[in-house]
C-alpha cells in the first residue's frame, strides 16, 4: 500500500472541528460552510475520501483541493510528508465591522460618522459604554475624541469594565488627556488581554474644572440617552452607565442611567 500524505489545517477563531462519528469529522466554517472528511475505506490506496461541502451540498470528489481567499495560505511540509493549510480567522477586534478594525481600532463605542456634538466632560462621572471584544484582543491604550481641551484637571483615567461592573484594566492619571484635541490615549498601565468574546465597557474619569469637550452622538437629547441606558432584553444589561460622585475608577462600579450624550471613547 502506498503511503499516504496527510493535510493538517489550522483554524482561527470563528471555526469549529466537529467530530461527528462513524469516520466523519467536520470542520464548520459558519454560515453553512464547510470541509467534511469521511473514512469510507474505499480510497484509491485504501485511505481516506475527502468530501467537500458548499453551504451543506457535497461537490464532486476530486484528487486535488484548491484552497483560495485572503488570508489563506498553504505549504509544503515534507519533513512531516504532509501539506499545512491555514485558514486565519476573524480578526481580533471590538466590533464586528471590518472596516474599523482595518482602521487599527480593537474597539470603539460608536461610528464616528455618526457623531456630531460637542458635550463638556463631567466632573466626578465614570462614563462608560458597551463595546464587543473578541478573546486575545490586546488592548494597550483606550481614548475619547476631544473637541476643545481643558486645563484644569486634576484627574483623567480610562479602564475597561466587564459585563458585571468589575474593573478590569486602567490607565494611570493621565490629565494631559483632556487637554489637546482629536484623538486622545491614556496607556493602560499593563495591557490587557481580553479573556472571552463578550460585552465589556470602556470608561474614563475626568476630575477638576474646565475640563473641555468631547465628540458624542447628535441625537438623541441627554434625556433620550439616559432612557436609551439599558436594553429591553432580560436583566437589561446597560448599554450605557454612569457613576457620578466618584475622584476616581472604582472598582466595582455601579451603574446608573447615562444622564448625558455618549462620548466617542476607542481603544487601539
Amino acid at each position: 500500500m502506498s503511503s499516504i500524505r496527510t493535510t493538517k489545517i489550522q483554524f482561527g477563531d470563528g471555526l469549529s472541528v466537529i467530530d461527528e462519528g462513524s469516520g466523519v469529522v467536520r470542520v464548520d466554517g459558519g454560515g453553512g460552510a464547510a470541509l467534511e472528511w469521511e473514512d469510507t475505506g474505499t480510497g484509491a490506496s485504501g485511505g481516506a475520501v475527502l468530501t467537500v461541502q458548499d453551504e451543506g451540498t457535497a461537490l464532486p470528489v476530486r484528487a486535488t483541493m484548491n484552497f483560495i481567499g485572503a488570508g489563506v495560505t498553504a505549504s509544503d511540509d515534507s519533513a512531516n510528508s504532509r501539506t499545512n493549510v491555514t485558514i486565519p480567522g476573524a480578526a481580533a477586534g471590538g466590533f464586528t465591522d471590518p472596516l474599523w478594525s482595518a482602521l487599527g481600532f480593537k474597539a470603539l463605542t460608536g461610528s464616528p460618522r455618526e457623531f456630531g456634538c460637542n458635550v463638556g466632560l463631567v466632573s466626578g462621572a465614570i462614563q462608560a459604554s458597551a463595546v464587543w471584544i473578541k478573546a486575545g484582543s490586546v488592548l494597550t491604550r483606550i481614548g475619547l475624541y476631544m473637541v476643545s481641551g481643558g486645563f484644569g484637571v486634576t484627574t483623567c483615567k480610562v479602564g475597561v469594565y466587564d459585563s458585571g461592573s468589575a474593573l478590569l484594566a486602567s490607565s494611570a492619571n493621565t490629565v494631559a488627556l483632556p487637554q489637546g484635541t482629536g484623538w486622545r490615549l491614556a496607556t493602560l498601565a499593563s495591557a490587557w488581554t481580553c479573556p472571552t468574546d463578550g460585552v465589556y465597557y470602556l470608561a474614563y474619569i475626568a476630575v477638576g474644572s474646565d475640563l473641555g469637550t468631547y465628540f458624542s452622538n447628535a441625537s438623541p437629547t441627554a434625556q433620550g440617552w439616559a432612557a436609551l441606558s439599558s436594553s429591553p432584553a432580560t436583566g437589561s444589561p446597560w448599554i450605557t452607565w454612569q457613576q457620578s460622585g466618584q475622584t476616581d475608577l472604582t472598582n466595582p462600579a455601579t451603574p446608573a442611567a447615562f444622564a448625558d450624550k455618549t462620548p466617542l471613547i476607542y481603544a487601539i
